[in-house]
């Protein structure tokens, strides 16, 4: 939350059908993004680690675009 999210908007991105892998690795993500400014426009990367293969990454990058 101190990155800027919105509470609502986080609460109801939970909410949705993710797997409980895929709730830790969006939150990780959420809360480990960093942002800049590239010849005027805003870049926003996020890293995470996890130790084992988690599927349907795709839909949660689809969704934290959706935050933006």
């Amino acid at each position: 939350m101190e990155k800027g999210a919105n509470l609502e908007e986080v609460s109801n991105f939970v909410k949705t059908d993710l797997t409980l892998d895929q709730k830790r690795v969006a939150e990780n993500l959420m809360n480990h993004v960093t942002d800049f400014e590239i010849s005027g426009v805003k870049v926003s990367i996020a890293i995470t680690e996890t130790e084992k293969f988690i599927g349907g990454l795709n839909v949660v990058v689809s969704k934290l675009w959706s935050l933006g």
